[in-house]
């Protein structure tokens, strides 16, 4: 779905924006940036510095953005700490968007997200997509592919920019406590409440992901994922925090 947004429907809440950032001081630049219009706009960006040895933190104050130090390097936990502070300093909060260091937004992203809210009110969660920074025809293919997991199995990766209502999250009881696999995790709990929304309107992230080859790195990461569910499913991970 691509439409145009000419306008920014007002939410009754802002939207709280989370950046987990290790070593990412060149591309949070840039990310920020491109984020600008929902800081113009007064929603909240909470760069989480996971145990950084370059300049993100710094970066992070130069764009007046809220900044928290996480005390682990991991991301799914700088993830879960910052949206937890959010959730804790500004409880009024209505949409949480998790973006990575390495995400440009596009210009009328802010208006893309309101209007498709206000819009479709049951709307409970989803993803804005993501287009690989490459002109190479396999990377269409895998964005189609990417896009249609998330249509028709409800499954959006952190890299599609996930984001849902604050009270979608409370209903699953929080931000999954997980070591790893934070963005499936979250997925196959929010999907219990409905399915996931393809807001079209992708981020653009670079191709440094599958620059070990795109079907080898697909065919490990849907292993990965394999190899998570069937663990899941017999050591009950769902039930933890």
């Amino acid at each position: 779905m691509h439409q145009k947004f000419e306008h920014s429907p007002r939410l009754h809440g802002k939207i709280g924006i989370v950046v987990p950032a290790r070593n990412e001081a060149a591309n949070l630049e840039k990310c920020l940036r491109s984020l600008k219009p929902f800081q113009d706009t007064g929603d909240i960006i909470c760069v989480v510095n996971a145990q950084s040895s370059d300049e993100t933190a710094a970066c992070a104050q130069a764009h007046g953005v809220e900044i928290l130090e996480s005390k682990q390097a991991s991301r799914s936990e700088a993830i879960r700490s910052g949206v937890e502070w959010l959730l804790r300093r500004h409880p009024a909060l209505e949409v949480l968007m998790i973006a990575h260091a390495d995400m440009l937004f596009q210009d009328n992203t802010r208006a893309a997200v309101t209007q498709f809210l206000q819009d479709n009110p049951n709307a409970q969660w989803g993803a804005l997509g993501h287009r690989i920074d490459h002109a190479g025809a396999v990377y269409r293919w895998l964005e189609w592919g990417n896009a249609f997991r998330v249509r028709c199995w409800s499954l959006a990766y952190g890299d599609q920019c996930q984001l849902m209502r604050t009270s979608a999250l409370a209903s699953i009881g929080g931000f999954p406590c997980v070591d790893c696999l934070e963005d499936v995790e979250l997925s196959l709990r929010l999907r219990t409440l409905g399915p996931a929304c393809d807001l079209g309107c992708p981020v653009l992230i670079p191709n440094r992901h599958w620059r070990g080859g795109v079907v080898l790195t697909t065919a490990r990461n849907w292993l990965t994922v394999i190899l998570y569910r069937i663990k899941r499913s017999l050591t009950g991970t769902r039930t933890q925090g």
